[in-house]
């Protein structure tokens, strides 16, 4: 049924008079907001096709085609490609150069999240690597990619500059977040002093710590360097405080399982 009223929209779409490139984007747009995402692909990739100036028109074509396909298609390898168009082609241009560490960021988020590649994911950030003065979540993206391929002593310098920008701006959320990607970044680099020092780490007044997130972390750095006790311990306070936790029951039994093998052995 849904091919045959896609296959409908486009006979009525083109049967009549023909829309200009700019009038199909508005149509492809409002396609998106009404769920229409087949359609909607199909408008955008035909003006992105028909319309070879690296203008506004086809710059929006390829913007609308990236978000119908990571929103509602969760066709990555076309937005990938959509992206590394609008990289490649607005990079330079005066009117989008300053979009293009954003697309790097979500270029590279979709190689690393979506498909697994982080290599894929750090070469979409190679060229603005050096740059300190891009935004908090540009050095987050860097770091967690550089996190993820083990090269653990820059991911901290940029995951630290992510910091340092979220402090002076006192975004909460995002503070939580970089504070939690800095520990993990230091116990898989096995630094767990370093880690477990930032779990302490005091944040701006207003802001709560991700006082659940920070205990596991705690836990898990305790265990790896030998204190499976203190670790348990952790485990067995959060449980009390909500018993209902089915993560923290989980990772109990499984250090609970790992000492009882260890004194099998």
């Amino acid at each position: 049924m849904k091919s045959v009223f896609f296959l409908f929209s486009l006979l009525v779409l083109f049967t009549a008079c023909r829309p200009s490139h700019r009038e199909l984007i508005e149509k492809a747009d409002e396609d998106v907001l009404n769920q229409r995402s087949e359609l909607a692909k199909y408008l955008y990739m035909q003006v992105i096709q028909k319309h070879p100036n690296h203008d506004e028109v086809r710059y929006r074509a390829l913007k609308g085609l990236v978000e119908v396909s990571l929103a509602q298609l969760f066709e990555y390898p076309i937005a990938i490609g959509a992206m590394e168009k609008i990289v490649d082609e607005y990079e330079n241009d005066p009117q989008f150069r300053n979009e293009i560490p954003e697309w790097r960021r979500r270029l590279s988020e979709v190689w690393r999240i979506n498909l697994e590649k982080p290599r894929k994911a750090r070469e979409a950030l190679k060229p603005l690597l050096n740059r300190t003065d891009l935004s908090e979540t540009f050095d987050e993206e860097v770091g967690r990619t550089l996190t993820a391929l083990g090269e653990y002593s820059d991911a901290e310098t940029a995951l630290k500059r992510a910091w340092d920008k979220s402090i002076k701006k006192k975004e909460c959320a995002f503070i939580r977040s970089v504070q939690m990607e800095l520990i993990q970044n230091y116990a898989l680099s096995k630094h767990c002093d370093l880690a477990l020092g930032w779990t302490t780490q005091k944040l701006p007044q207003g802001c709560e710590p991700d006082r659940f997130g920070l205990a596991l972390e705690k836990a898990n750095c305790l265990e790896v360097s030998g204190d499976s006790m203190a670790a348990m311990k952790i485990y067995e306070e959060v449980i009390k405080s909500n018993p209902k936790n089915l993560r923290a029951q989980f990772l109990l039994d499984n250090i609970k399982r790992r000492e009882r093998e260890k004194r099998i052995k």
